[in-house]
């Protein structure tokens, strides 16, 4: 396989979505579910990921704890530290503020609510195109409808406070993109590429991963409700962290004709094949229940990683019913499939007979 490239300014998004309990001033319990993002743009990212691993062998060592790939997510960090261990909050803590003191690059933070005073009847009305029926629904369920679009949403934001295009945006690979007008416009005007696991290959994303997760610790603790501002001051808090390159943004009820979906319509894998990043490394063990767990746990599984991340490719474990349409339908690009049993041996052997363009991965 060749090595990938993927130098010059990037944009790398990761959301997450933040349950948080507290009581008020009043005495009153109060809870909220809001989505948090971060974009991380550096302007080299080539430079960027040499000061990441040499963060994270510093990291590693100083914790005492075994680094076995190239690039870590969050929780696979989390799962190197004995349960409910501090060391793995002092270490997220250690890295950004590490990571975010870097010169040429700048961190991008989004955070979505809504006024309920400014809604008819507290209730966002969504849908209303390609036949599908408009319908009222509550803040909550509007913050579900959306979490998994989030990345595409800060994407679209940026764009629109920056007023930039043709920019490489790299988002976490999801299978649920809604249809909205934020996406309309992010994919026209913007190089979208969607790499599945990103945050175990990507070290931009892994930043952006690590960084949420962070924040999901400290806000945890606050005993107010969370905004732009309360963001701001968790990542500066005592200085730690230089505001040079740092933004903060707020994206809610004026977004809303963006934000809302047009329609019940979630965008499938070959709806977004031209946006993914090829190759993606495919991991088959058909007819086992729970799958995914049980791969995740293989020896290879490391070696499997490190790959993508040097060719920039995906990861995914495959779904006959998801992915058929998709697995090597790239004529310039080969897909690779790493085949775990009888069932998937069978499963490979079916693909090479239609031509597909596929190679078995080798480990």
């Amino acid at each position: 396989m060749q090595a990938g490239t993927l130098g010059g300014n990037v944009f790398c998004f990761d959301s997450k979505c933040i349950h948080k309990d507290w009581v008020d001033a009043d005495g009153k319990k109060r809870h909220a579910r809001f989505p948090v993002a971060v974009s991380v743009n550096p302007e080299d990212n080539i430079a960027f990921e040499d000061a990441y691993f040499g963060i994270m062998c510093k990291l590693f060592q100083k914790f005492g704890i075994e680094r076995n790939k190239r690039v870590h997510s969050s929780s696979e960090i989390g799962m190197l530290f004995p349960p409910a261990s501090a060391d793995y909050r002092k270490f997220c803590l250690a890295f950004t503020r590490e990571i975010m003191n870097l010169p040429c690059v700048k961190f991008t933070f989004f955070i979505t609510s809504l006024n309920k005073k400014y809604l008819n009847d507290g209730k966002v009305t969504v849908n209303g195109e390609y036949g599908s029926s408009t319908k009222a629904i509550g803040v909550e369920e509007f913050i579900n409808l959306i979490t998994d679009s989030y990345n595409v949403i800060c994407a679209w934001k940026l764009s629109k406070i920056t007023n930039l295009r043709g920019q490489t945006m790299i988002f976490d690979g999801t299978d649920s993109i809604r249809d909205c007008e934020a996406w309309d416009v992010v994919r026209k005007n913007q190089n979208v590429r969607i790499i599945y696991n990103a945050d175990k290959t990507v070290p931009a994303v892994s930043t952006a991963d690590i960084i949420l997760k962070n924040l999901d610790f400290f806000i945890k603790e606050e005993r107010a409700a969370i905004d732009e501002k309360a963001l701001r001051k968790i990542i500066h808090y005592g200085e730690k962290v230089t505001e040079n390159g740092k933004y903060y943004y707020y994206v809610g009820n004026p977004d809303l004709k963006y934000i809302k979906p047009k329609s019940d319509r979630v965008y499938s894998m070959f709806d977004l094949r031209d946006c993914i990043q090829r190759p993606i490394i495919y991991l088959y063990a058909g007819g086992i229940p729970d799958q995914k767990s049980l791969l995740e746990s293989f020896a290879d599984m490391c070696l499997v990683y490190d790959t993508a991340s040097a060719i920039y490719g995906s990861v995914k474990i495959f779904d006959p019913k998801k992915d058929n349409k998709v697995i090597g339908t790239n004529s310039s690009e080969y897909d690779y499939f790493y085949p775990f049993n009888d069932v998937a041996e069978s499963t490979l052997q079916v693909l090479e007979k239609q031509k597909r363009n596929i190679k078995r991965f080798e480990p």
